[in-house]
């Protein structure tokens, strides 16, 4: 069976979860959208202690990752938008006669979008419609009054702080750039606000301010935050290491909050 349209509901569940703390209250609520014969799903689990910001993970392959940001929202407060996607990191969906595959992460733009669907041949104006109508449903999900930190977890020996310094292969990505020797260089942020620039750098943590006339289209959040005039972060981390991943999201609370 195909589904012609997309299908956006949202359900409050008062699933009150308690561990060690006062702090640790966390309610669940969950959406849904329909994209052709799937329903997809965001799910958001905030603490009753609110922090400024709002932690997003686009990727349901990154389990790790997700489980040190579901671990630290309970311990520490905040909230995480997740897009509850089977444990798959591309979203796999059939509309009419089109089998879509695309990256959740590169389509908040419009040749991202274009770029996501040409991988696939299927970039028709229905595919092209129900995609952008599925960024602006990822949209919503988040809070407009708080920074947007995006979580993503790469493998061992992929991008560190170094490729965005002098002759790195990110190096025209980068403004200014901090690095701590004393840390692991393959986890650091990256931010196109210069306040939380200052203040990551403050506290010695490898952080990266973006270039924003050095950046190309990709489609992601990068792009459309420094579109829309909003501070972003990034906490780029490496995959299976939960300590590290704890260690930066803590890092990160103490110099937003």
């Amino acid at each position: 069976m195909y589904f012609l349209a997309p299908l956006a509901a949202a359900l409050y569940a008062p699933s009150i979860t308690s561990l060690n703390t006062p702090k640790t209250f966390v309610s669940t609520q969950k959406s849904f959208f329909r994209l052709g014969d799937q329903v997809l799903q965001i799910d958001k689990f905030s603490s009753t202690e609110s922090l400024p910001y709002q932690l997003v993970s686009l990727h349901n392959d990154e389990t790790n990752l997700i489980a040190s940001a579901r671990s630290f929202v309970s311990e520490s407060g905040g909230s995480l938008v997740l897009l509850n996607n089977k444990g798959n990191r591309k979203v796999e969906a059939t509309l009419m006669d089109h089998d879509l595959q695309f990256d959740p992460s590169f389509i908040f733009t419009t040749w991202g979008r274009k770029q996501a669907l040409d991988k696939t041949h299927t970039s028709d104006r229905r595919s092209s419609q129900q995609l952008e109508q599925f960024a602006r449903f990822l949209i919503t999900a988040l809070e407009e009054q708080k920074i947007t930190v995006e979580l993503h977890a790469q493998c061992a020996g992929s991008y560190t702080i170094a490729s965005f310094k002098k002759d790195g292969a990110l190096e025209k990505t980068a403004r200014i750039v901090y690095e701590n020797p004393a840390q692991d260089p393959s986890s650091y942020f990256i931010t196109n606000s210069q306040e939380a620039f200052d203040r990551l750098k403050a506290r010695q943590q490898n952080v990266v301010y973006q270039n924003l006339h050095g950046l190309k289209d990709d489609g992601s959040l990068k792009i459309y935050f420094l579109r829309a005039a909003k501070p972003y972060v990034q906490v780029v981390s490496v995959k299976d290491q939960e300590g590290s991943q704890l260690r930066l999201l803590n890092s990160l609370k103490e110099a937003l909050q």
